[in-house]
């Protein structure tokens, strides 16, 4: 057993190599997740996210002038329900944009991860596992390792879900404060909802959005706890000590 343990031990020659080759991995999954995500980042703000920062300032222009069929009282309150949706909806803009960011970031590093494995499993196949060098072999099971970490990253924390219900958020938030917007500009006659709605008075309208506040007064964060106990990294492990 002693002679074992010897023989697979690995020297410091091999000890010095596989730290490097960890810490090479490590660093080109950093960098990469950081140039991808701070990428996609601006992407989102500049392209997705302009328009509506844009549409929020001309609304908020017409939420800020006095109506003359609403009194001084109502006002106020539309504008701080307003300015109250707009607060949270900000909430999940950040949340949504930092969910799917990250999402880019971990997809955008499992397929370099994944590409790098294929290369390797390759030049394995061609040579044979028992030809191929240790620091090769250590280098495949390393890539291996991240890759089943970044799909792990994946199913624990449900970026992608979280993206998708932050933006419904988003988006309810959104259609509350059109609902303040139509009955301020229009008189309190007609609103742009799914079916037209008509308020006898400011008051019931006031109600109205305080329900649907109290509706939406929620955030949203998903993890998937069972996926952590499908981790094993026992395939990848056994073959870290193959000769």
């Amino acid at each position: 057993m002693a002679a074992k343990l010897i023989i697979w031990w690995p020297t410091l020659n091999q000890l010095v190599k596989q730290a490097i080759i960890i810490a090479v991995c490590i660093s080109l999954n950093v960098v990469c997740f950081f140039t991808i995500y701070t990428a996609a980042e601006h992407r989102a703000e500049a392209e997705y996210l302009k328009p509506f920062q844009q549409a929020d300032s001309l609304m908020e222009l017409e939420i800020r002038q006095q109506y003359p069929h609403l009194s001084s009282f109502r006002t106020q309150i539309f504008q701080n329900q307003y300015f109250f949706l707009q607060n949270k909806k900000d909430f999940f803009k950040m949340r949504l944009v930092r969910f799917y960011v990250a999402y880019i970031g971990v997809v955008g590093c499992s397929l370099i991860m994944t590409l790098m494995l294929a290369g390797l499993l390759a030049f394995i196949a061609n040579r044979g596992w028992a030809n191929t060098g240790q620091s090769t072999r250590f280098l495949f099971v390393t890539v291996a390792l991240f890759t089943t970490l970044h799909a792990s990253i994946l199913a624990v924390f449900n970026l992608e879900e979280n993206a998708t219900n932050n933006l419904r958020l988003f988006n309810d938030h959104k259609g509350v404060q059109i609902d303040i917007y139509d009955y301020m500009t229009t008189s309190g006659r007609l609103m742009a909802t799914d079916s037209v709605k008509v308020y006898a008075n400011a008051d019931s309208m006031i109600h109205n959005v305080n329900q649907q506040i109290k509706a939406l007064n929620r955030v949203f964060y998903s993890i998937n706890q069972s996926s952590i106990n499908e981790i094993s990294l026992d395939p990848y492990l056994s073959k870290a000590g193959a000769k």
